[in-house]
C-alpha cells in the first residue's frame, strides 16, 4: 500500500510524480475495489490484484487486459486446480460462499512431520487430492475469485455466517472512519454477535460523551448501506492508531480480538424458566389420543360379528397417520444415528428411525380402510348413534 499511500500524499498537493511502472500487483492483503481504482486513476497503469499463500504462489491473478471489471476479484485461478467448498467438503454453485481449495502437482505435498495438520488440510473430491486453504470466497460463472474472509474469523451469529471482511468495507466509506476491523464477540443468545474496533480520522471529535452518538451513527451508517441487520456491529469499540493487533506481514488479528480490548457480550435477560407447553397444545394432544383411541374402539355397525360400542359405533376415522405425526411422530428422526455423507444417507437415516412406528400407522389405516370404506358399508353421513338419522 505504500505506492497508494504516495498517491494520496501528492494528490492532496495537487501535482503528479514522473514514473517508470508499468503495473500494480497486489498480494497477501486484500486491495478494495475502490482502493484499485484509485491506483489505476493516478498511476495510469494497469492493477493486477493477485491470491498467494505459502503453499503455493499464486494461486490466482487476471488475464492480461483485466481492467478491474469484476470488483475485489483476485483472479482466475492458475498453476492448480481450484474448488469453492461447503462445511461437507462439496462443491457450491457459482456465487456461493465457501472455502477454497487448491488441488495439483504445484501445491505443496504436506506439513513435514505433522500428520495431525495434514489430516485437517487435505481431504479427497473423487481421485484429487484438495488442500483447504482457510479462506473464504465465490467464483463467478467467468471463472473470477473473489475472497471474502478467512474460515476461522467468520462470526456465526444465531446459525447465520457473517463474513467480517464484508462489514468491513461498509464501515470504512463511513466519513469519520478511517478503519474499521470486524470480529466475533461470544453472546449467550446468539452464540456470536458482530463487534467492530474502529479508527477515527484526526480532526473527528473524540471523547467518551461523543462515543455513544458516534457508535450509532457508524450502525445506521451500515443500514443505510443495505448491510443486513444482523451483520450490523452490535458493539463498536473505538480504539487508537496503532492498536489492532497485527501479524508479521501485517494482516489484522480478528480472533480474540474482544478479549484484547475487553469488549463482552450481553447476558440474557430474565431468569432461564423451564421449556413448558402451553394448555392450549395439551389439550390438542388429548383431543387427538382420544381420537386413536375412537378410531379403533369403535366398528361400524355390525361387520363380520364385530358391534360398535354404544355411542362410539360410528366414531371411525381415517387418519391414525396423521395424528401419529401430529402427537409427535416426527421428533422420532431428530436425530441421525448413522454417518452422513449425502442427501441418500439423509434420507435414509430419517426413514429408518421413522419406519416401524410409521408403518405401523399405516397398517392401522389400512385396516380401517378395508372395515369403514367398502361400497356396501360406506355412508357419507356423519351420526352419532347407530343408524343415520332420517
Amino acid at each position: 500500500m505504500a505506492a497508494y499511500n504516495y498517491a494520496r500524499t501528492l494528490n492532496a498537493n495537487g501535482t503528479a510524480p514522473d514514473h517508470g511502472l508499468r503495473f500494480i500487483r497486489s498480494g497477501a492483503a486484500a486491495l478494495s475495489h475502490d482502493d484499485a481504482c484509485k491506483l489505476r486513476d493516478f498511476w495510469g497503469v494497469p492493477i493486477i490484484p493477485t491470491y498467494s499463500m505459502s503453499e503455493l504462489m499464486p494461486i490466482a491473478q487476471p488475464r492480461a487486459g483485466y481492467r478491474l471489471q469484476y470488483p475485489d476479484s483476485v483472479g482466475q485461478p492458475v498453476c492448480a486446480s481450484l474448488a469453492v467448498v461447503d462445511a461437507s467438503l462439496r462443491p457450491v454453485p457459482f456465487e456461493t460462499d465457501g472455502e477454497v481449495c487448491i488441488s495439483g502437482p504445484t501445491v505443496m505435498g504436506g506439513y513435514q512431520e505433522d500428520p495431525s495438520a495434514n489430516q485437517k488440510a487435505f481431504f479427497y473430491l473423487g481421485r484429487q487430492r484438495f488442500l483447504r486453504t482457510g479462506d473464504v470466497g465465490r467464483l463467478n460463472k467467468e471463472g473470477y475469485l473473489s475472497l471474502t474472509g478467512r474460515a476461522k474469523e467468520l462470526i456465526k451469529r444465531g446459525g447465520v455466517q457473517v463474513g467480517p471482511a464484508e462489514v468491513d468495507a461498509v464501515l470504512d466509506q463511513h466519513p469519520a472512519v478511517k478503519k474499521a476491523v470486524t470480529f466475533a464477540v461470544p453472546s449467550a443468545l446468539w452464540g456470536e454477535e458482530v463487534g467492530a474496533a474502529v479508527i477515527l480520522w484526526e480532526g473527528v471529535p473524540q471523547g467518551p460523551e461523543l462515543e455513544v452518538e458516534m457508535a450509532k451513527s457508524i450502525q445506521e451508517f451500515a443500514r443505510g448501506c443495505g448491510l443486513a441487520s444482523y451483520k450490523v456491529p452490535a458493539y463498536v469499540h473505538f480504539a487508537a492508531l496503532g492498536s489492532l493487533p497485527m501479524t508479521a506481514t501485517k494482516k489484522y488479528i480478528r480472533v480474540g480480538l474482544h478479549e484484547h480490548f475487553g469488549v463482552e457480550g450481553a447476558a440474557i435477560p430474565g431468569p432461564s424458566l423451564p421449556l413448558s407447553y402451553s394448555s392450549c397444545i395439551s389439550g390438542l394432544r388429548y383431543v387427538l389420543s382420544c381420537a386413536v383411541m375412537f378410531n379403533h374402539i369403535g366398528s361400524a355397525k355390525d361387520i363380520s360379528g364385530l358391534k360398535g360400542f354404544g355411542p362410539l359405533a360410528n366414531m371411525q376415522s381415517d387418519f391414525p397417520v396423521s395424528v401419529f405425526f401430529a402427537l409427535g411422530g416426527f421428533s422420532l428422526a431428530a436425530s441421525l444415528p448413522n454417518k452422513i455423507k449425502d442427501k441418500g444417507d439423509l434420507f435414509r437415516s430419517k426413514v429408518s428411525a421413522l419406519y416401524p412406528p410409521y408403518l405401523l400407522a399405516m397398517l392401522m389405516c389400512t385396516i380401517n380402510l378395508l372395515v369403514t370404506c367398502r361400497p356396501d358399508t360406506f355412508d357419507p353421513a356423519f351420526s352419532w348413534r347407530d343408524k343415520p338419522a332420517g
